[in-house]
């Protein structure tokens, strides 16, 4: 579960902080989470794709 809300924020401000899109958010989130899980990396890794916006909050 904080896997899927850290998804949901990274995808809030990637749009900007937008108000009242919370449930939207979350179930992107959630199929995100879910591709990764079932879409292993051939060396059997964990697939992640890094966005700009892991790298603005790895430096907070």
């Amino acid at each position: 579960m904080d896997e899927i809300r850290h998804e949901a924020y990274l995808l809030w401000l990637q749009e900007g902080c937008p108000e009242g899109r919370e449930v939207e958010h979350w179930l992107a989130a959630k199929e995100i989470v879910r591709h990764r899980l079932t879409h292993p990396k051939p060396n059997g890794d964990v697939e992640m794709e890094l966005r700009p916006t892991d790298r603005l909050v790895e430096q907070l």
